[in-house]
């Protein structure tokens, strides 16, 4: 679970509750927020990073096939 606060204080809090990460949200805004939640993906669930990795292409063909459907080209 991820989590933000506007403050430093309040990010040590919510370490303190948990929270597998926190960072403050005006120290690291936008990409920065992107690049800090891919890294902690990247280590702790290697399956969605792996998979945010793939060409948009390829994650709509993953996600095509794993709900049962087709591609066109195999019709």
């Amino acid at each position: 679970m991820v989590g933000t606060g506007k403050f430093d204080d309040e990010v040590r809090e919510l370490r303190g509750l948990g929270l597998d990460t926190a960072f403050n949200l005006y120290s690291e805004a936008g990409a920065g927020f992107a690049e800090h939640i891919f890294k902690v993906f990247d280590q702790q669930r290697p399956d969605l990073y792996a998979a945010w990795k793939k060409k948009p292409a390829d994650r709509l063909e993953t996600i095509i096939s794993s709900r049962g459907f087709r591609s066109a080209e195999e019709d």
